[in-house]
């Protein structure tokens, strides 16, 4: 997962929070942002961005108002502790984003993001408390943001698709693992049977049902006038 990391007020890239997701795998981009200059650190978070197009922005106290400025489209955020009543004009963020919280913030009021809740109209469960301060650098307050992250990244991931007449579909892009037609399952069945040492009459008939699965999944899909993804 690709992760645009925008740090606080007097801090610095390779803080803690981004490490975390670093040293689990994830690819960071945590860019250097000014602290007397607003503007550019929104320029600086926007030019990152536009270039990386990473799968979540992850904002932190300031940072977490610099990416409620900047024009990252669908690609969902993150915020914790938002200091968005202090920097940057925007009021509101867009649907399926996450606000993380400690009650106990001694730095920016828990009841701001309430309010952010409440004018942006997401439900009570964007706001997750959690944290015992304001720097949300505790284990439990790292585990929720990345759960975060997964979780809204795997919400996003879709495919765009166009059919004979040129009209663009999307389809939900199913998690990894899971069964998205009868040729997945299919291969799966094979590799089973394979390895268990079955009779081969037995695969060819799972072959059969597959293919007029296939086929029943293709019609009732044609006569909707929908696309499905293979």
């Amino acid at each position: 997962m690709k992760i645009l990391f925008l740090h606080g007020w007097h801090s610095t890239p390779g803080g803690i929070k981004p490490t975390y997701l670093k040293d689990l795998g994830h690819e960071v981009l945590n860019p250097a942002l000014p602290d007397n200059d607003f503007d550019a650190a929104v320029r600086i978070a926007q030019a990152e961005f536009d270039q990386h197009k990473p799968d979540v922005v992850v904002g932190s106290s300031r940072g977490g108002a610099v990416a409620m400025n900047i024009n990252s489209g669908t690609t969902p955020l993150v915020l914790l502790c938002p200091a968005w009543k202090r920097w940057g004009t925007a009021r509101t963020v867009k649907p399926g984003t996450a606000i993380l919280h400690s009650k106990a913030d001694e730095t920016i009021p828990f009841a701001d993001s309430q309010e952010l809740l409440r004018n942006s109209g997401l439900p009570e469960s964007a706001l997750i408390v959690v944290g015992h301060e304001h720097r949300l650098a505790d284990p439990e307050s790292l585990a929720k943001m990345l759960e975060a992250c997964k979780g809204l990244e795997r919400k996003q991931r879709t495919i765009e698709r166009t059919d004979d007449n040129g009209r663009t579909k999307r389809a939900v892009e199913h998690p990894p693992g899971k069964e998205t037609c009868p040729r997945n399952r299919l291969a799966q069945n094979r590799g089973r049977n394979e390895g268990q040492g079955l009779d081969r009459a037995r695969l060819e008939a799972e072959v059969r049902q597959a293919a007029e699965e296939g086929r029943a999944v293709q019609l009732h899909h044609r006569h909707r006038g929908e696309m499905v993804q293979e």
